[in-house]
């Protein structure tokens, strides 16, 4: 196959869409998400067919390493970069974590460094195995961490033997290849000043002037022995940080934050300080204003302690919660199947039937993508149409509810909004505090939100309005506390219909019930954020999941 034919086969949007997936997670040097994003890295080179392994680097640090293993006879080649990134500094008008693309850019912390250059990596070997190109030599995918830390995850993977005859670390450099790299000396100066008064500048030795002149001299020196004028350029010294202090109070102060016991005496010693000059003894004390006295404060606790008691003392009951379609909500006692039994106001009819306890949440999920949530034991009574939800909540007058439903500590939703957007989030982070709600998904006017399901099994369908259906592994979709999510689906008119997870080996019901086997959808079965064909024939005409 010539050179030409495979850069054609090169999806440009799938790179696009695989940088944006890498953006969103929340790498940050020395945290449990550069770990997250190794296992990601680990799990989407499994998905080639590379050989792969978590290795480690310190403390709970790893690499992901790939290796897409080759014939035999040729010259092995190894990718390398790292995938923690700095944190985010001020400045930003987009979510930094978004993975955010439009026609020009994508954007987000650490695209340009170097999370871009990852993914090139990961897709130019996914083109090359997806066009069935057999290799002689060995191709060595190394993510590694710790650029912040000097390169730890690289001196690692060097280590413990991890070797190719070629290699490319694609940091940023305007995209021009480089064939050197300059090593690094580094070496502190202390610049020691004695001080005088202003009135007696002369006399004094100011290391701040010393430093702005030394600073120069030595930016301008360059060390010897260059073997050609390109070794040069990276033959010299520079200064990178200073820091400025008095000498004496720095090294206190150092010596005070490595020890627990010195800031323990210090946090004492200053406190008998404060209260010999401002104390209830003192004439400053003696003249402050009383707000009000200890013991009051006392029972004003006692109070609020016995108020939280009350609350945590609500005795389980099963109720069950009816919400109608133009949102008047109540809840009756005990768990009550639908019945024709329960009346509503003219024009108004069943929406919501929820059997749940007293002491639940009930949340609920707007169409604007922000969660609400009120306590089952405060809702009103099943006697008369209840109460209208919006004098419960602010939802907006132009949103409506998605879903409502008894919240489950622990338990993973998937949400998806009309725009073909979606991701999977914790339950727990969405719980609302306040009436106004808690933004959990970010959705771009005029879509809406439009699904949240329980995120179970190992698969997800979604469906277009244009009744076209894709299948692929829930392992695709990333979980995030907050965001507008990854694309689950494209479309070139209309947009996402309903979206579900489930198990593949169990199968998926659609609307009207039907159970679609495995066999039935292995021609479904794809990648996220591809359009997906024609749902199979017989498929629910409303174009929605059981």
């Amino acid at each position: 196959m010539q050179t030409q034919d495979i850069l054609g086969r090169l999806d440009t949007a799938y790179c696009l869409d695989f940088l944006s997936r890498m953006v969103q997670h929340k790498s940050y040097s020395q945290t449990e998400g550069e770990r997250t994003l190794a296992a990601w890295m680990a799990e989407q080179m499994r998905s080639l067919g590379l050989e792969v392994e978590l290795t480690p680097v310190e403390a709970d640090r790893v690499n992901a390493i790939g290796r897409l293993r080759g014939s035999g006879g040729g010259k092995s080649l190894m990718f390398n970069g790292h995938i923690d990134t700095n944190p985010v500094t001020e400045g930003w008008t987009v979510d930094p974590w978004g993975g955010k693309v439009d026609d020009k850019f994508i954007y987000g912390i650490g695209v340009s460094n170097m999370k871009s250059g990852d993914a090139a990596y990961f897709c130019a070997v996914k083109t090359l195995v997806d066009a069935g190109v057999k290799l002689r030599g060995d191709v060595l995918l190394t993510y590694v961490v710790g650029e912040l830390q000097g390169g730890v995850g690289t001196v690692a993977m060097v280590k413990q033997g991890y070797r190719a005859d070629y290699f490319v670390n694609s940091e940023p450099t305007d995209l021009q290849a480089l064939t050197m790299h300059a090593a690094a000396f580094v070496f502190q100066i202390e610049l020691v000043g004695d001080t005088r008064h202003l009135s007696k500048r002369e006399e004094a030795v100011d290391a701040i002037v010393a430093a702005c002149d030394l600073v120069p001299r030595l930016n301008a020196l360059k060390f010897s022995g260059a073997k050609s004028p390109e070794h040069e350029k990276i033959n010299r010294v520079h200064v990178g940080v200073m820091h400025g202090a008095l000498g004496k109070e720095q090294k206190d102060l150092k010596r005070l934050l490595g020890s627990d016991k010195l800031k323990s005496e210090k946090l004492i010693e200053e406190m008998k300080a404060m209260d010999a000059k401002f104390g209830g003894k003192t004439e400053l004390g003696r003249r402050r204003t009383l707000i009000i006295e200890a013991k009051h404060i006392d029972k004003i606790e006692a109070l609020a302690e016995e108020a939280a008691t009350l609350e945590a003392n609500v005795e389980r009951e099963p109720v069950t919660i009816v919400c109608s379609q133009k949102g008047w909500v109540r809840a009756f006692k005990g768990h009550q199947e639908p019945s024709e039994a329960v009346k509503y106001r003219e024009g108004d009819r069943e929406r919501f039937w929820i059997h749940a306890e007293t002491t639940d949440k009930l949340m609920m999920l707007g169409t604007d993508g922000r969660f609400f949530t009120l306590d089952c034991a405060k809702l009103p009574s099943g006697r008369g149409n209840g109460e209208a939800i919006r004098t419960l909540i602010d939802l907006p007058p132009e949103a409506d509810l998605v879903a409502l439903f008894a919240h489950v500590p622990g338990r993973k939703l998937l949400l998806a909004a009309s725009t073909g957007h979606g991701f999977v989030t914790n339950e727990d982070d969405a719980v609302a505090m306040t009436r106004s709600g808690k933004r959990v998904m970010n959705v771009k006017t005029p879509g809406e939100a439009i699904v949240c399901k329980p995120a179970e099994g190992d698969s997800v369908a979604v469906i277009g309005d244009n009744r076209k259906l894709v299948i692929f592994g829930l392992d695709e979709v990333p979980e995030l506390a907050r965001g507008q999510g990854v694309y689950l689906q494209r479309y070139k008119d209309g947009g996402l219909r309903d979206a579900v997870t489930f198990s593949w080996r169990d199968g998926l019901r659609d609307d009207n019930n039907r159970s679609w086997t495995p066999s039935e959808l292995k021609d479904w079965k794809g990648a996220r954020a591809q359009a997906g064909r024609l749902v199979p024939r017989g498929f629910a005409k409303s174009g929605k999941f059981g």
